[in-house]
């Protein structure tokens, strides 16, 4: 008996340590299906602040952005940090633009599009831009 009591704690020990990790909820994962328009949604998403920001590093842009006081790096940092559908409505009234009218119209409507973020999220006291 006392030979099984000498085995019995060099046990307890590691066995008490493997039930402790098994049932504490340690490296639980966690899934759920994604439909495919909203895979499809997140990839346009992806795409249009890619556009965006490609947008930004054209020079021109970035001249029509330093001539009405905005620094391209803070502009890009507001597309990063636009929502969905801030995102998705910028996108709307850039691709609602007439085509053919030159690269001032699009600086302009890019800019315009920036500024009215800076006031949006101005007036949200998110920033304190003015």
């Amino acid at each position: 008996m006392q030979s099984l009591k000498k085995h019995m704690r060099w046990f307890a020990g590691p066995m008490a340590a493997v039930m402790f990790v098994t049932t504490s909820g340690i490296g639980t994962a966690h899934a759920g299906l994604v439909a495919t328009d909203e895979a499809a949604e997140q990839q346009v998403l992806a795409a249009d602040r890619a556009e965006l920001l490609a947008a930004l590093d054209r020079q021109d842009v970035r001249d029509q952005l330093v001539a009405l006081g905005v620094a391209p790096a803070e502009a890009a940092a507001r597309i990063n940090a636009m929502s969905d559908v801030e995102l998705a409505q910028v996108m709307d009234q850039v691709n609602s633009m007439p085509a053919g009218e030159g690269a001032l119209g699009f600086v302009i409507g890019v800019a315009l599009i920036v500024l009215v973020v800076f006031l949006v999220t101005d007036a949200l006291d998110v920033t304190d831009v003015y």
